[in-house]
Protein backbone atom coordinates (compact mmCIF):
# COMPACT_ATOMS: atom_id res chain seq x y z
CA UNK A 1 0.00 0.00 0.00
CA UNK A 2 2.72 2.24 0.77
CA UNK A 3 4.48 1.82 -2.59
CA UNK A 4 1.26 2.73 -4.33
CA UNK A 5 0.98 5.86 -2.30
CA UNK A 6 4.28 6.38 -3.17
CA UNK A 7 4.04 6.09 -7.02
CA UNK A 8 0.87 8.00 -7.11
CA UNK A 9 2.57 11.29 -5.76
CA UNK A 10 5.81 10.60 -8.31
CA UNK A 11 2.90 10.62 -11.04
CA UNK A 12 1.33 13.73 -9.64
CA UNK A 13 4.18 15.27 -9.71
CA UNK A 14 5.19 14.24 -13.06
CA UNK A 15 1.38 14.98 -14.58
CA UNK A 16 3.00 18.60 -14.66
CA UNK A 17 4.77 19.04 -18.28
CA UNK A 18 7.27 21.68 -16.74
CA UNK A 19 7.98 19.70 -13.24
CA UNK A 20 8.59 16.24 -15.84
CA UNK A 21 11.19 18.43 -17.85
CA UNK A 22 12.60 19.52 -14.89
CA UNK A 23 13.04 16.06 -13.63
CA UNK A 24 14.80 14.74 -16.79
CA UNK A 25 16.88 17.61 -16.77
CA UNK A 26 18.61 16.73 -13.28
CA UNK A 27 18.49 13.07 -14.12
CA UNK A 28 22.16 14.31 -15.49
CA UNK A 29 22.92 15.72 -12.59
CA UNK A 30 22.79 19.35 -10.15
CA UNK A 31 21.72 22.14 -11.84
CA UNK A 32 21.26 25.70 -10.24
CA UNK A 33 17.90 27.80 -11.24
CA UNK A 34 19.61 30.15 -13.59
CA UNK A 35 20.66 26.17 -16.00
CA UNK A 36 17.14 25.12 -15.55
CA UNK A 37 15.44 28.00 -16.47
CA UNK A 38 17.77 28.49 -19.58
CA UNK A 39 17.27 24.97 -20.75
CA UNK A 40 13.31 25.23 -20.02
CA UNK A 41 13.31 29.12 -21.20
CA UNK A 42 11.13 30.04 -18.79
CA UNK A 43 10.59 32.61 -15.84
CA UNK A 44 12.62 32.50 -12.51
CA UNK A 45 9.92 32.49 -10.68
CA UNK A 46 7.83 30.24 -12.43
CA UNK A 47 10.96 27.55 -12.72
CA UNK A 48 11.32 28.48 -8.95
CA UNK A 49 7.70 27.94 -7.68
CA UNK A 50 7.93 23.98 -9.58
CA UNK A 51 11.26 23.61 -8.01
CA UNK A 52 9.95 24.39 -4.42
CA UNK A 53 7.12 22.37 -4.77
CA UNK A 54 8.85 19.40 -5.88
CA UNK A 55 11.43 20.12 -3.17
CA UNK A 56 8.87 19.98 -0.69
CA UNK A 57 7.08 16.26 -2.07
CA UNK A 58 10.89 14.96 -0.95
CA UNK A 59 11.91 14.41 -4.56
CA UNK A 60 14.51 17.23 -5.07
CA UNK A 61 17.35 18.43 -2.49
CA UNK A 62 18.22 22.17 -2.56
CA UNK A 63 21.93 23.58 -1.20
CA UNK A 64 22.85 27.19 -1.58
CA UNK A 65 26.24 28.26 -3.32
CA UNK A 66 27.46 31.91 -4.28
CA UNK A 67 24.05 33.42 -3.79
CA UNK A 68 22.38 30.74 -6.11
CA UNK A 69 20.46 27.86 -5.20
CA UNK A 70 21.45 24.37 -6.56
CA UNK A 71 19.04 21.42 -6.96
CA UNK A 72 19.25 17.72 -7.77
CA UNK A 73 17.22 14.75 -7.16
CA UNK A 74 17.33 13.48 -3.85
CA UNK A 75 19.49 10.13 -4.05
CA UNK A 76 16.86 8.05 -1.91
CA UNK A 77 14.28 8.38 -4.73
CA UNK A 78 16.40 8.68 -7.57
CA UNK A 79 17.02 4.84 -8.65
CA UNK A 80 12.59 4.56 -7.92
CA UNK A 81 12.39 7.78 -10.09
CA UNK A 82 14.58 6.25 -13.01
CA UNK A 83 13.09 2.73 -13.01
CA UNK A 84 9.50 4.39 -13.07
CA UNK A 85 10.72 6.53 -15.84
CA UNK A 86 12.27 3.61 -17.96
CA UNK A 87 8.83 1.51 -17.22
CA UNK A 88 6.98 4.14 -19.15
CA UNK A 89 9.62 4.69 -21.63
CA UNK A 90 10.65 8.20 -20.99
CA UNK A 91 14.36 7.01 -20.35
CA UNK A 92 16.05 4.57 -22.51
CA UNK A 93 19.19 3.48 -21.67
CA UNK A 94 21.97 4.20 -23.57
CA UNK A 95 23.82 1.44 -25.47
CA UNK A 96 27.32 0.45 -24.56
Amino acid sequence: MMEQRKLAKFFAILADQTRLRIITLLLEGELCVCEIQQELEMSQPSVSYHLRLMERTGYLLSRQSKGWTNYRINPQLNRMIIRKLKQIGLVVEKQV
